[in-house]
């Protein structure tokens, strides 16, 4: 069967007794053991903890080339696990982690659907996206900084700005399977929040390496630039000036 995950995550979306309903489907060894999944779960030690679980689980996806593509969105539950999908947006990666936790043994860890982690969209602090670094040695395939300093076409840092960021939350910790990493809910990537700005450019500020910024779009969609607060003495009373890049002006 070349979707025993698949229909697993439908039983378990669509049926009071989901695990009844799995059983129903008598999945044979040869059905689902050899997908990602099942290679997964054969990774475990006895007795799995959900941080077992989440340290097999993003092994796999860095060895296996589980890549983030912000053009497949999205939170599908078992293609990725079947082995018919390996790329989408940080959604499918944290969407398919949960499936795991709650499916029943063998398939799962069999946490129950109302004590097993939370599936949480992070906005930042403000509300407005935050920015994380990605120098990081557990980092999914392709996901690639966004940020440039003024002045610099390319992207010389390795930080990214989020709009928002697909996340679970266990026991107050959080999961990220886009970065591999477990942290303090309090922690939670780091100091860099965005707070929300004023004018067309102006998107958003944030202290960034204790230097004040104002985030804004840069010449193509997938990019930002952070300039630099300082005082304007061409245009007293405007927040912010360059150094600009392109055709660039402040607000």
């Amino acid at each position: 069967m070349a979707d025993a995950y698949t229909q697993m995550a439908n039983k378990l979306a669509n049926f009071p007794k989901p695990f009844d309903e799995i059983a129903k489907l008598n999945l044979k060894p040869s059905d689902w053991q050899n997908t990602p999944g099942g290679l997964i779960m054969a990774a475990l030690p006895n007795n799995p903890s959900f941080d077992d679980l989440f340290n097999a689980y993003t092994a796999y996806g860095r060895n296996h080339g589980w890549t983030w593509d912000p053009g497949i969105p999205g939170a599908k539950k078992g293609p990725l696990l079947d082995g018919n999908l390996s790329a989408g947006e940080c959604a499918i990666f944290a969407a398919n982690l949960l499936l795991m936790a709650q499916l029943p043994p063998p398939f799962g860890l069999g946490m129950p659907l109302a004590a097993s982690p939370e599936y949480w969209p992070f906005y930042g602090k403000h509300k407005v996206g935050f920015i994380s670094d990605h120098n990081q040695p557990n980092i999914i395939s392709a996901l690639q900084a966004n940020v440039s300093l003024p002045a610099q076409l390319q992207h010389p840092t390795s930080y990214y700005l989020w709009e928002n960021h697909k996340v679970l939350i266990w026991n107050d910790q959080i999961y990220d399977p886009s970065y591999g990493t477990i942290s303090a809910r309090t922690e939670y990537l780091g100091p860099y929040q965005v707070k929300p700005g004023n004018g067309p450019k102006a998107r958003a500020t944030v202290t960034f390496n204790a230097v004040d910024y104002v985030v804004s779009s840069g010449p193509s969609f997938s990019v930002e630039y952070l300039w630099k607060i300082v005082p304007d003495t061409v245009h007293p009373g405007r927040p912010f000036q360059g150094p600009y890049t392109i055709d660039q002006v402040d607000v």
